[in-house]
């Protein structure tokens, strides 16, 4: 609970009351705010039924159950540590069991989003490599020199390919060993 401000907090409070937020509209609200959160482009489309909610309660309310879904999915929190928030926000049975049951049919869109919207550089999924041999070029006659080229793979499908002789690619190669060393060392400690 220590991810929810208390703002957030007094708006999921507000929704657990049910002649703010009717048990009938919860279902739908739930899963509207869901749909809004993994498809941005639906932002503002709020359905017909809920214009007769008061626009200052829809409002909080919108924002805290914003809250506690990006912030339970970035957490990853189970069913029983959703429902203890649930519970202290005066949530009734129906209403937490719809709520969690929404969640978690969205659970997975939800990190996948967030994942995809998070501060991470990308990572090398895999590595393609080939052996070129020069033997001249259109300066000079004979060149006669070995270069290899590397292709990495990033998982946001963007391609980096680099040139280099075997000297330089030893020396890569003898870096990145050093680096997961340092790696396996620092997760031993």
């Amino acid at each position: 609970m220590d991810f929810l401000s208390q703002q957030s907090l007094s708006g999921l409070r507000l929704c657990g009351d049910s002649s703010v937020i009717p048990d009938k509209l919860f279902d739908r609200y739930v899963e509207h705010i869901c749909k809004v959160i993994t498809d941005p482009e639906k932002a503002g489309q709020v359905p017909d039924n809920f214009t007769s909610l008061s626009s200052s309660a829809l409002k909080q309310s919108h924002a805290a159950l914003s809250a506690l879904v990006v912030e339970s999915a970035k957490h990853d929190v189970d069913d029983d540590q959703l429902g203890m928030i649930l519970d202290e926000c005066n949530f009734s049975t129906t209403k937490r069991e719809s709520f969690i049951a929404t969640f978690n049919h969205f659970k997975q869109d939800l990190r996948n989003h967030l994942f995809n919207i998070g501060v991470q550089p990308p990572h090398i999924v895999d590595i393609g490599w080939r052996l070129d041999y020069n033997v001249k070029t259109n300066h000079t006659h004979k060149v006669n020199e070995l270069r290899y080229t590397v292709s990495l793979k990033q998982n946001n499908g963007e391609m980096t390919d680099f040139t280099c002789t075997r000297e330089e690619l030893q020396d890569l190669v003898g870096k990145l060993k050093e680096a997961a060393k340092a790696v396996e060392r620092a997760s031993q400690v």
